[in-house]
């Protein structure tokens, strides 16, 4: 994707303080422009609106993908060599453990439904005494 656009310094800032500090657009409005809480938020909403703003944004959260898929993947190297190392067994669980994290291993899911879809059992069987046990 091609990005031509044309910002302030200001705009710039903003823009950058949305995707990599990820803070509420007013608060970045604030930081950016010097503004006051009291208009901060409706000024940050009409300028997010703006095309150019879009493509700034954009291009950022771009660059920051691929950083991110980069630094990924460099963590996944990283704790797969510590898990390989048969030294210290404890530095291999904790290392295991995040790259479960990492890939959302660490979540159980328990399904409590039955094979038509609802919570109740295939079938109920009542049982007691027989007959012929009553005296």
């Amino acid at each position: 994707m091609a990005y031509d656009v044309q910002l302030t310094e200001k705009e710039s800032e903003f823009c950058r303080l949305l995707v990599y500090d990820r803070l509420p657009q007013y608060k970045a409005y604030m930081e950016a422009f010097g503004a006051s809480k009291a208009t901060a938020p409706a000024e940050a909403s009409h300028l997010v609106r703006k095309d150019r703003i879009k493509a700034e944004m954009q291009r950022l959260r771009d660059m920051k993908s691929q950083d991110s898929e980069w630094e990924f993947m460099d963590s996944v190297d990283a704790l797969k060599g510590i898990v390989r190392q048969p030294e210290n067994q404890t530095v291999q669980v904790n290392a295991l453990k995040e790259l479960n994290k990492m890939f959302g291993w660490d979540k159980q899911t328990i399904d409590h439904t039955s094979s038509d879809g609802s919570f109740a059992p295939s079938k109920i069987i009542l049982t007691g005494p027989d007959d012929d046990s009553q005296a």
